[in-house]
């Protein structure tokens, strides 16, 4: 928020300045003036630059290898920090306004007239790239090591996804001059003239829905995966519009896949500044059509009693994971039915010693399906018999209610009479889930 004044060491006007750590920096400028620091600039002195030509870019790869040029075709070489710079040989007379390496041997130039050349080998032999362009180039980027932008004059953006192979011009939206420009997470920024400020946005691209499948009636909540997602302003699967979206980074957004009719798979695609992100197998979200399910605990173990003469009662909870994947929307209903509580020596509990007091339910973490509304009043007697008899409704998820994966605990009272024989007793249950409310 602080800028604070340097002393340069030089009255010269200084027209490009490179730093490869918050220690390490160069700057050029007028009169093939080059001043160096080591310390962040607390200090800063001259380097012979062996030229009286005016430099205009300058730039490092690392505190070794770097570059600057100007002036009639002017490149200047250094693989020492700049104790020694060497002249190169451009190629070209026109003034260079900026240069960019991507590593100590691949770099690239730019300056008037649409120039740009460039190099393979640090600068030993640097050779001109056809850009279709005669306006002046003002300044260049790299984003990596084949992607690349120059900038110019009216408004001129060049790019190049082959390292300058191919160059093609895009639509910057403005006239003005373009003197500055700076990539950063696949965005590009260009500055000049009148305060002007472009942006480039990229594509929006899913690469990944996670998870890939899910219920028709209500929705899931699904992570998307890919790039270009910042400014989000839509995402859609198929033609049906998310009911709400969070996006959680430039590559990752989580979002709720909307409820559809009838098993489908469509493409999930992001509209975002750069446009609407193209469709393939990558981006797939398939509506499902499952079956109903019931998991149930493989035991339920109720707490001890001392009867002392009097009845007693113990409660347990039971836990159940309904999953309705059928995608009717019917509801369903947990039937039990039971054995006849009996210990070791025969002697048995009521049939009505059981009953199931209290129920609850919630939605698998995550989903956004509507909770099971239960039918069922309680408390209801679970039957009991030497053999199980008819089981009856414990929990009936009305229709609507209850899709996707849940879970139902139910409190089961075992009531016990003060005469029971002492003893460990069990009982056979039986849980089962079918459709309908």
């Amino acid at each position: 928020t602080t800028w604070t004044a340097q002393s340069s060491g030089t009255a010269q006007q200084l027209n490009g300045v490179a730093f490869t750590d918050s220690s390490h920096g160069w700057a050029v400028g007028q009169s093939g003036v080059i001043v160096t620091t080591s310390n962040g600039g607390a200090t800063w002195t001259a380097q012979m630059s062996g030229s009286t030509l005016n430099l205009t870019g300058v730039g490092f790869v690392d505190s070794s290898h770097g570059w600057a040029v100007g002036q009639t075709g002017t490149v200047l070489g250094t693989a020492t920090g700049g104790t020694l710079w060497t002249a190169q040989v451009s190629g070209t007379t026109q003034q260079l306004n900026g240069v960019v390496f991507t590593d100590a041997s691949h770099g690239w130039a730019a300056g008037q007239s649409g120039v740009i050349v460039a190099t393979s080998n640090g600068g030993t032999l640097w050779t001109a790239q056809t850009t279709g362009s005669s306006q002046n180039l003002l300044a260049i980027s790299a984003a990596s090591s084949t992607a690349l932008t120059a900038v110019g004059a009216a408004g001129t953006i060049l790019a190049t996804s082959n390292a300058g192979g191919a160059w093609s011009a895009q639509s910057s939206g403005t006239t003005l001059n373009l003197r500055g420009n700076a990539t950063a997470g696949g965005r590009g920024w260009a500055v000049g003239q009148s305060g002007v400020i472009v942006v480039f946005h990229p594509s929006p691209l899913v690469t990944a829905v996670s998870p890939a499948s899910g219920p028709l009636n209500c929705s899931a909540s699904i992570t998307v995966t890919g790039s270009g997602f910042l400014g989000a302003t839509a995402v859609s699967f198929g033609t049906v519009p998310a009911p709400s979206f969070t996006v959680v980074s430039d590559t990752q957004i989580t979002t709720d896949a909307p409820a559809v009719l009838g098993a489908q798979t469509v493409d999930v695609t992001v509209v975002a500044p750069g446009g609407t992100s193209t469709t393939g197998a990558a981006d797939q979200y398939s509506y499902a059509v499952g079956s109903l399910g019931l998991g149930t605990p493989a035991s339920v173990v109720l707490p001890a009693a001392t009867l002392g003469g009097i009845d007693q009662t113990v409660t347990a909870s039971v836990t159940l994971s309904p999953d309705d994947e059928t995608g009717a929307g019917s509801g369903w209903h947990l039937l039990g039915t039971s054995t006849t509580f009996v210990n070791a020596g025969g002697a048995t509990l009521p049939t009505t010693a059981t009953s199931v007091t209290a129920a609850s339910t919630s939605v698998a973490t995550g989903s956004t399906c509507p909770a099971a509304s239960n039918q069922v009043s309680v408390p209801v007697q679970l039957p009991a018999g030497a053999s199980a008899p008819t089981a009856v409704s414990l929990f009936d998820a009305a229709a609507g209610t209850g899709m996707g994966p849940s879970t139902v605990t139910l409190t089961v009272r075992l009531s016990i009479p003060a005469l029971a024989r002492a003893g460990s007793y069990s009982s056979q249950w039986t849980l089962t889930i079918a459709s309908g409310p």
